[in-house]
């Protein structure tokens, strides 16, 4: 995914039931902070999903 463009097309879509599943990681000074917090002092970085996520359709059709 482009973190400047954040879309993804889930397009070709067979009818049924589908997930969706995201993976977020961390950022490494997020991640050596675990492990040396005397040496890694500052403030603990955002990360993830910030804000809202929806999904959105961009067409309906009829299935056969």
């Amino acid at each position: 995914m482009n973190r400047l463009d954040p879309v993804i097309d889930l397009g070709n879509l067979k009818t049924g039931a589908h997930t969706v599943v995201v993976t977020v990681t961390t950022t490494l000074m997020n991640r050596l902070k675990q492990y040396r917090p005397d040496v890694y002092t500052a403030a603990k970085q955002d990360y993830g999903l910030l804000g809202t996520v929806t999904v959105t359709p961009y067409g309906e059709a009829a299935l056969s």
